[in-house]
């Protein structure tokens, strides 16, 4: 099977999984205002019965418990208990997905760079698209939310950043600065992390060491393994934008914007698989 068939059968599977998801999650929220009128007829059951006089116990016939538990199991089994998702998880899975839409946009906008109409306008239509999302989204908001818990100081240096990037979109002469700014956000980011991972005021900090304390669900999980491949993204960012703020080749409008969005999704990835408050 060809490589372009293979992702499409792994895309197609994920969206098939996510959108039975979202189905059986509608079915169930239908659901609910029964489950809520079950849930108050048995406390009126409770009530009552935790009530009921020490002379009264035999007004209850046995037959009314056997039927009673009889149709406790067949509720069970009509309404099994829904998975007990855990809330970091939440953020994990954004994060994981995200990655990978990122690396499919970067595809994507690389294919600007081939000589072919058809193909780049192909690339400018989705790179168009995934920049759009990423605002219905709200990425950047997440970003800014999840920094002011990471680090407060980042979240100040986020709002400059996204300053920086806008003048630049329309003036060139503010692109060397938005360069700087950007790429101090990422600097700056980078050292926090390395901060948060020391267990010793004084201590050699690198990446992959970096990665094995500060993942959740430790070494081994696939977040931990997402981390460390966003070193590559990491340096990645960090060379385009040195680029960009000593004014070389990287200075046009595509590419700030090229830039920015893989930055936003470099954060929010790194964001939602670490353990922010460790």
């Amino acid at each position: 099977m060809k490589i372009k068939e293979e992702f499409l059968k792994a895309a197609h599977e994920r969206k098939t999984h996510f959108e039975e998801w979202l189905d059986r999650i509608k079915r169930a929220q239908a659901c609910v205002p029964k489950v809520k009128d079950v849930v108050e007829r048995t406390d009126w059951e409770i009530n009552a019965f935790s009530d009921l006089p020490e002379g009264g116990r035999k007004i209850i016939p046995p037959e009314f418990v056997i039927d009673y538990t009889r149709k406790n199991e067949y509720l069970r089994k009509m309404f099994p208990l829904p998975q007990a998702y855990n809330y970091i998880y939440y953020d994990s899975m954004a994060s994981i997905s995200t990655s990978g839409s990122t690396a499919a946009y970067s595809i994507v906008s690389k294919a600007s760079e081939i000589n072919n109409k058809l193909i780049q306008a192909w690339s400018s239509e989705y790179t168009f698209q995934y920049r759009q999302m990423q605002e219905k989204q709200s990425r950047f908001d997440k970003v800014k939310t999840k920094l002011h818990t990471f680090n407060s100081d980042r979240e100040d240096e986020l709002d400059l950043a996204q300053r920086a990037y806008s003048a630049a979109v329309t003036d060139v002469g503010e692109r060397c600065t938005a360069g700087i700014t950007m790429r101090n956000l990422l600097e700056h980011f980078k050292g926090d992390l390395f901060e948060k991972a020391k267990q010793r005021p004084i201590e050699n900090m690198t990446w992959e060491k970096m990665a094995k304390r500060l993942a959740i669900n430790g070494t081994g999980s696939i977040e931990h393994s997402e981390l460390i491949k966003q070193k590559v993204e990491w340096s990645s960012l960090h060379c385009r934008l040195s680029e960009v703020a000593k004014g070389q080749k990287h200075g046009l409008v595509a590419d700030i914007e090229d830039i920015w969005t893989k930055l936003i999704d470099h954060l929010f990835t790194i964001l939602g698989i670490i353990n922010l408050e460790a």
